[in-house]
């Protein structure tokens, strides 16, 4: 038992400066990607004219209880209405969010809003959320084509944040933008928020390094002759999720240097957290069952390093129990995560206005150990529910 416990710790140890080296990455490339736009904030403060225009596509499905409300944030965007047109498509909703986007397009007649039927988006001969989106960009007009979801909510400055975005960032074919998830009611829902800020906050530090991995549909901007030019979809339109993922990295292949980030406060959207545990595995299981279908062989050697190394500090903890030597080595190695996760998050809880409690973070950075090696096995597994469809993992 002692030899396997000292192997353990080993293993773990090895992993634990790996991802400490990792986080030092994540930090390193944030403070530039952060100081870069500060030092152009002055330059870019102001809208320059002409004045960039974006078809912003939502597909939805059974969104009736947000739609209205996102709609009403675009309508009453700072930014004039001719630059910009809103398409709603519609993934096969069950519910009436068709008939609620056609009322509000009878109201709103001086507004550029154009909705896709189902049978339009079924048409294109994809599935689910590509169908959608794929059915919008099709029937879009301008330069730039801006993505989200339909339960995000927006400032009225976020267009003009993407046209700062793109200014400054005129040689990008892709720039993904900045998440948050709001309101966080409760500890889980607290946790869930931390998380997925840290993941989207990696998503613009591995861009910053030219090394774009990560990325989010929910506020996701791409060049509508880029989209075309690399076939959309094409090549992983079985796989329910990523839209967003493969799309850029198809782009960062065939176009290398071309994507960005749009680190501009108000670029920000607000999305729910999930409703429970069940609908929150259910997401997570989503996200990972596309971990293997990356068309290059490193991004998918990453996430196996990270969930190995978070499978050595489970076991060096089962096994620990009960020898206080080795249960002070695993205690340093999660302190070790703590510092590294925490100086991180707390930089870019700043730029997306966050409060991090401690105990919260300690706790929810100490449960994502078990976290991450049972979703590791589960979103490659079975099959998962998502949007009122069961979706089995390929």
């Amino acid at each position: 038992m002692y030899l396997l416990r000292l192997i353990l710790f080993i293993l773990a140890a090895i992993g634990s400066a790996g991802y400490a080296f990792m986080y030092y990455g994540f930090i390193r490339y944030w403070n530039k990607a952060n100081k870069r736009t500060k030092r152009n904030a002055i330059k870019y403060s102001q809208l320059s004219k002409p004045f960039a225009k974006f078809s912003i596509v939502i597909p939805c499905r059974n969104e009736r209880n947000n739609i209205m409300s996102l709609l009403e944030d675009l309508i009453a965007q700072a930014y004039p209405s001719s630059q910009f047109e809103i398409i709603v498509a519609d993934d096969n909703s069950g519910d009436d969010t068709a008939q609620l986007v056609q009322a509000f397009i009878a109201i709103h007649r001086n507004v550029q809003l154009k909705f896709i039927d189902k049978n339009e988006v079924n048409s294109t001969g994809l599935k689910y959320k590509k169908a959608a989106l794929t059915a919008g960009v099709s029937q879009s007009k301008f330069d730039w084509v801006l993505t989200i979801d339909a339960d995000v909510r927006l400032n009225v400055n976020w267009l003009q944040a993407w046209h700062v975005a793109t200014v400054e960032q005129s040689d990008k074919y892709c720039i993904t933008g900045p998440v948050l998830l709001n309101p966080a009611l409760n500890r889980r829902q607290q946790i869930e928020q931390i998380e997925f800020m840290g993941l989207n906050a990696m998503a613009a530090s591995l861009i910053e390094m030219k090394k774009p991995f990560l990325a989010n549909g929910a506020n996701f901007a791409v060049r509508r002759d880029i989209f075309n030019n690399v076939n959309g979809y094409a090549g992983n339109e079985n796989i329910a999720s990523g839209d967003d993922e493969f799309l850029m990295q198809k782009i960062n292949h065939q176009f290398p240097n071309r994507i960005g980030f749009a680190m501009v406060q108000s670029a920000l959207v607000s999305t729910p957290t999930q409703a429970n545990m069940a609908k929150l595995l259910g997401q997570r299981r989503r996200w990972v069952s596309k971990s293997t279908k990356y068309a290059g062989k490193a991004n998918t050697i990453l996430l196996s390093a990270i969930w190995v190394y978070h499978l050595f500090l489970l076991l060096l903890l089962i096994f620990s129990i009960g020898d206080t030597n080795f249960f002070n080595g695993f205690a340093l190695l999660l302190i070790l995560k703590w510092v590294v996760e925490w100086i991180f998050l707390k930089k870019v809880a700043l730029f997306y206005g966050v409060e991090i409690g401690r105990f919260n973070f300690m706790l929810g950075s100490f449960f994502h150990i078990i976290y991450v090696v049972f979703i590791g096995i589960l979103g490659n597994i079975g099959s998962y529910n998502w949007k009122e469809r069961k979706l089995k993992i390929r």
